[in-house]
């Protein structure tokens, strides 16, 4: 009996080492499939990111800054475009012609400005003879403008005239009040005038004077001012 007791207490102390044996074993190689299949992983993620491209898309606020100055490009005056002689994204260099656009407006502006030019300067000679009393007298420019010559003449002589004629009737006036005080004074001198009476015609005179003054600076004062207009439109030209 007890070599029976022997032998099946043998066999199972064997049977259970098997056993440990047998589920260590199994532990080791689920470590050793876990380990080989993260190595495995690695493997593929490596592979997939060496030969594929990530796209990443950020979005933010930014701003565009020149590396020069912002030129605008635009015409001084006005137009239609006869020719574009550059296109978007094309580089240009300083003085370089980019545009150009049709001059027959240009042209038309530009005679005019001229016309006028030299019609403010046929009437600036005449405000000049005006204002200082000089003999009238044209530019050359002006003088090549018939037409321009003459109707400056003719309003010169006009406005002459009209002075000449506003003075003379202050010269008349004053001529028959010296007349007058001549005699005044003879009376006067007889006893036969007072002396106040004298005295008002020599104030009278000496109005008719001051007026005749007056009228010649207010001539030279107005053809001034108009001067001084057509001068600064002149600079507007």
């Amino acid at each position: 009996m007890s070599d029976i007791s022997h032998q099946t207490k043998h066999l199972l102390e064997n049977g259970a080492s098997e056993i440990v044996l047998a589920a260590r074993q199994d532990r080791w190689e689920g470590w050793l499939y876990i380990v080989w299949g993260g190595v495995a992983l690695m493997a593929l993620v490596l592979l997939w990111a060496a030969n594929f491209n990530i796209e990443e898309v950020t979005t933010g606020s930014a701003k565009v800054v020149p590396s020069s100055r912002e030129q605008v490009l635009q015409s001084l005056e006005g137009g239609i475009l006869q020719a574009l002689l550059v296109h978007e994204g094309d580089t240009v260099e300083k003085g370089q012609v980019v545009a150009k656009i049709d001059p027959t407006r240009a042209q038309a502006s530009f005679r005019e400005s001229a016309n006028r030019l030299l019609a403010l300067k046929a009437q600036a000679a005449r405000l000049e003879a005006e204002a200082t009393g000089q003999p009238l007298a044209f530019p050359p420019e002006v003088m090549a403008e018939p037409e321009l010559v003459a109707r400056e003449t003719d309003a010169w002589k006009l406005r002459k005239r009209a002075l000449d004629q506003s003075i003379a009737g202050y010269m008349k006036s004053k001529t028959l009040l010296q007349k007058e005080l001549a005699m005044a004074r003879e009376l006067s001198a007889k006893a036969l005038l007072s002396r106040s009476e004298v005295l008002k015609l020599e104030r009278q005179a000496n109005d008719t004077e001051l007026q005749i003054t007056e009228r010649q600076n207010r001539y030279r004062s107005e053809a001034n001012d108009e001067l001084s207009k057509v001068d600064v439109e002149m600079a507007s030209l």
